[in-house]
């Protein structure tokens, strides 16, 4: 974990913003996500960014009521 946390600052130091925020979706880190989303200077890029970010939370959630659901049955 500590070694994919340093490859998403190493990312976000070279500005390849997208492949960090990707690195920080994989690893369940929303709020390293978000704040490498607020990077970019470029506002295009930002809302690809947060797009991202909100699908993930959307499945994410998805997933949690599915598994939810099933133990309730």
């Amino acid at each position: 974990m500590v070694q994919k946390k340093a490859q998403i600052i190493i990312y976000a130091i070279l500005n390849h913003f997208d492949k960090a925020v990707k690195i920080a979706l994989e690893c369940r880190d929303v709020d390293m996500a978000k704040q490498y989303a607020n990077k970019p200077e470029d506002k295009k890029m930002r809302k690809k960014l947060w797009m991202k970010i909100a699908k993930y939370l959307f499945n994410y959630q998805g997933k949690k009521k599915n598994k939810l659901a099933a133990t309730n049955t």
